[in-house]
């Protein structure tokens, strides 16, 4: 029998987020060790009803008196509270106040159902924009303050005021995302804490429902390219990135991968769980997420980088070339359909490395073998090694990009802290979306900013961070299936 079996309709017991922290029952931590100890006891004297012991529950309860403040309970609000006439302490019914006591504190103490309990020094900053100043709030989040709040005003499909439900913690859209842009900036929770007047319990909840709600409504803005924007530019964008950096017509993508650092997988219960769902051996995991070349565990991005300054990402396993990256993302597919002023003589195409296949809409860097095939025919080499030195310079585009996520939010260069299990449970799909969320932060930046290193290359401004996000308001986007 589970010995904290009759907690369970604890959790369910509405608690009121503005009563007073004093009154939620908690207990010195030696006293709460004892009552623990006391409830274990008192739930093994119920399960043994069968038994030939003959412990009654005094024993118990003087098993667990030792050392016991009874002046600390006498003068307790539990003891002032009971229906008793006597004040004598043996009219009073210990046991069961014991257990009342040990009832109050696990449901104020429990780290993932407790209500929130704030510093007492100082009252927490729920409004962070108007306690800090702007050069403080933009060290902290990377946005200044006239920034933030055009975002915040721009994100209609969260609520103004969000509830997470798990820990009912009632705040406002504006901290859910100041919280998430300050651990970007690898802001710890400690100092969180101490900058917010918050306790990091409410932190976390905050963090995690808000991450939530931004992948549910904004993912899809990095994942797929939206059509609706870029179809009428994409003739301009051609005349304007050739005549400015000398790219070849109609170049007007770069994409590549990188590899993504994480902690090394564990074999623990998550693992051996995980494993066995896939029916594999549990140490064939991090094998999955381990690759020689880099000599590191972790994932592998894909940024294809719009000459706009708009990023798209996507993630998988470090294990995988970029040319199946490409496959998973999608990316081929939707850039299948793309031509410049629907012509079919003029394909959208991408410029990247050698690693990727050349096709209609792919223009990779010509290898040193093709440029030594070429050689017994002058022009065809001349016409090569011209394509190579056009898009050199250009593709670098592509890594600035990681340098703009990376240097924004260094907190995606800790390796430490990703790992695939944690909390006892998988966590690949948490990491991989959290990634995009700090792409799509980027491009908000890019957007309030008016463009980026990507935009100086190449002259095309980016789109307002209103034409940014219309299509996911308006529910144009196309539904990619990444399964």
């Amino acid at each position: 029998m589970d010995p904290f079996a009759s907690l369970v309709e604890v959790y369910s017991v509405p608690v009121d987020a503005e009563a007073d922290p004093e009154s939620r029952g908690r207990l010195p931590p030696q006293e709460a060790n004892r009552l623990s100890k006391f409830m274990v006891d008192m739930m093994e004297l119920e399960s043994d009803d069968d038994s030939d012991d003959e412990r009654s529950v005094s024993d118990v309860y003087e098993d667990c008196s030792d050392g016991f403040d009874s002046d600390y309970w006498l003068d307790s609000e539990l003891f002032s509270d009971s229906e008793v006439e006597s004040d004598s302490e043996s009219d009073i019914d210990v046991p069961d106040v014991l257990l009342s006591a040990t009832l109050m504190n696990v449901q104020s103490y429990d780290k993932n159902r407790r209500p929130e309990v704030d510093h007492k020094d100082a009252p927490r900053v729920d409004i962070p924009w108007v306690y800090f100043g702007n050069h403080y709030f933009t060290h902290l989040t990377s946005f200044s303050i006239a920034h933030f709040l055009s975002m915040v005003l721009h994100l209609t499909l969260l609520d103004n005021l969000l509830i997470d439900p798990a820990t009912r913690t009632p705040f406002s859209k504006g901290l859910g995302l100041f919280v998430i842009l300050c651990r970007f900036r690898n802001m710890n929770w400690q100092v969180m804490s101490h900058v917010l007047f918050t306790s990091r319990p409410r932190l976390l909840a905050i963090y995690g429902h808000t991450l939530d709600l931004l992948s549910l409504h904004y993912r899809v803005v990095v994942r797929v390219i939206d059509y609706v924007r870029v179809d009428p530019l994409l003739a301009a964008w051609s005349a304007v990135a050739h005549a400015t950096c000398g790219s070849a017509v109609d170049n007007l993508y770069v994409a590549d991968g990188k590899p993504w650092p994480w902690s090394v997988p564990g074999v623990g219960k998550a693992a051996r769980k995980f494993a066995e769902r896939l029916g594999i051996e549990a140490s064939r995991i991090q094998r999955a997420f381990y690759n020689g070349y880099y000599g590191v565990h972790g994932a592998r991005i894909q940024h294809l980088v719009e000459v706009s300054g708009i990023l798209y990402s996507y993630c998988c396993s470090i294990r995988n070339h970029d040319a199946v990256l490409l496959r998973k993302s999608k990316i081929d597919s939707m850039l299948d359909c793309m031509y410049v002023n629907n012509d079919p003589n003029r394909p959208v195409r991408v410029m990247t490395d050698k690693g990727y296949a050349r096709s209609e809409h792919w223009n990779p860097a010509f290898s040193a073998a093709q440029l030594a095939a070429a050689a017994y025919n002058p022009t065809r080499l001349l016409a090569l090694e011209e394509n190579n030195a056009a898009n050199y310079g250009p593709r670098a585009a592509v890594e600035h990009s990681f340098a703009y996520v990376f240097t924004m939010f260094p907190f995606f260069d800790q390796k430490r802290k990703f790992r695939l299990f944690e909390g006892g449970k998988e966590n690949y799909g948490r990491l991989m979306e959290t990634y995009d969320m700090a792409v799509f932060f980027a491009n908000i930046k890019t957007c309030l900013t008016g463009g980026n290193i990507i935009t100086g290359k190449f002259g095309v401004d980016p789109p307002s961070l209103e034409e940014y996000l219309h299509s996911v308001h308006s529910g144009t986007y196309v539904n990619v299936n990444f399964d």
